[in-house]
């Protein structure tokens, strides 16, 4: 039986969500709060008023907020190309960008949620 160890990474390396990618789609993983947090969160998404509308994760992760109804079109967008993989295999529609300078247009979405990203801005 091999072992194989993860180097350590600096805080908020955005690499160890590389390291985790299999995490995110395990309810009871290394990412299991997320998951917690995600349902409480979808449950304040309010309802649509047409399914055109657009709601933007932003730092969407695997995309734990999508609640997988379709009642928003789900842009999600994140840094980490792996976590983008996992989101867009949960119908989310990815954009690889930094929610600093966002790549997206004004007044685009319905609805803007932010959650667990605060701890990773510089600014």
């Amino acid at each position: 039986m091999s072992t194989r160890r993860v180097a350590a990474r600096a805080r908020n390396d955005i690499g160890q969500y590389d390291d985790l990618r299999h995490e995110w789609t395990k309810p009871d993983g290394a990412f299991a709060a997320l998951h917690w947090l995600a349902v409480s969160r979808r449950s304040l998404i309010p309802a649509t008023i047409s399914p055109s509308e657009i709601v933007v994760d932003l730092g969407c992760g695997g995309g734990l907020t999508c609640d997988g109804e379709d009642r928003y079109v789900h842009v999600g967008i994140d840094l980490v190309t792996s976590a983008l993989e996992t989101a867009r295999s949960r119908g989310v529609q990815v954009v690889r960008g930094d929610v600093a300078a966002l790549p997206v247009a004004d007044d685009c979405a319905a609805v803007v949620v932010a959650g667990e990203i605060l701890e990773h801005v510089s600014d």
